[in-house]
């Protein structure tokens, strides 16, 4: 049972983790929400990796932070050289086909169906800097946080995060620091899975089947063996009757009565 404090907490939490349905970009924008959340309440001049926010969303006050936060690529030479940097980047995701037709409940009333399915994916968070006891230390923080405030996650959006996190080995930074330097850089990087659940309700009303049933009676065109004729459709993709490219068919499905 929800009290009411924590309802009120969790509609805080939804509301700073809007989801937009585009979970690919979702559930970046929540992890590094977090971690720049995180590391901002880490107090400043105590090496321990203070994050100063700037005056825009996800950005970063980069002459007063101690540390950068980003999902944009790689950063320059004289960032790395005076701050470490943390960068995200998402794996790739997949839906689980978790049950049968991902069917979750059906409306005997109306018909309407929702479906529900798993999305298993991987982030890999990048711990960079020139220092490898450095990069080590910002990566076990990075690690830490995501192990210990799981709960917290699943509510911003996740199904499942915080479990079989590892920690890699020192390795050169490669592609993430741009630029020429005669310094080496170093990468600690964090990987974990994540999974993100979404939902779909498919609805049986009577315009949605009459415009299903033209578009599959209708939208036919003839190839002349290389290309689409270019009169075949009008400006708003209807076929264009009497052009040579058109197939015109006379059949429906369902059949009318």
């Amino acid at each position: 049972m929800t009290r009411p404090g924590q309802q009120a907490a969790y509609e805080l939490v939804e509301q700073y983790n809007p989801i937009t349905g585009n979970w690919l970009a979702d559930t970046k924008d929540i992890l590094l929400r977090f971690l720049q959340d995180f590391f901002y309440q880490m107090p400043a001049g105590m090496d321990l990796f203070h994050f100063e926010p700037g005056e825009e969303d996800y950005s970063t006050a980069e002459t007063e932070t101690e540390l950068i936060v980003s999902d944009a690529g790689a950063v320059g030479t004289d960032t790395v050289e005076t701050r470490p940097a943390i960068l995200i980047s998402r794996g790739p995701f997949a839906y689980g086909n978790v049950s049968l037709d991902q069917l979750l409940e059906q409306d005997l009333a109306s018909g309407n169906r929702t479906h529900t399915d798993l999305l298993s994916g991987s982030f890999v968070v990048n711990c960079v800097s020139k220092i490898g006891l450095e990069a080590e230390k910002l990566a076990l923080l990075v690690a830490k946080a995501i192990r210990m405030y799981r709960r917290q996650l699943q509510v911003a959006g996740f199904f499942y995060i915080g479990h079989m996190i590892q920690v890699g080995q020192e390795s050169p930074a490669g592609t993430l620091v741009s630029g020429d330097s005669e310094e080496d850089f170093v990468t600690v990087s964090v990987t974990f899975p994540v999974y993100y659940q979404e939902s779909w309700t498919v609805t049986q009303d009577a315009e949605t089947l009459a415009r299903i049933r033209f578009i599959v009676a209708h939208l036919a065109r003839k190839m002349d063996g290389s290309l689409v004729y270019p009169d075949s459709v009008d400006d708003n993709g209807d076929p264009i009757e009497g052009a040579d490219g058109v197939i015109l068919t006379t059949w429906t499905y369902p059949e009318e009565s």
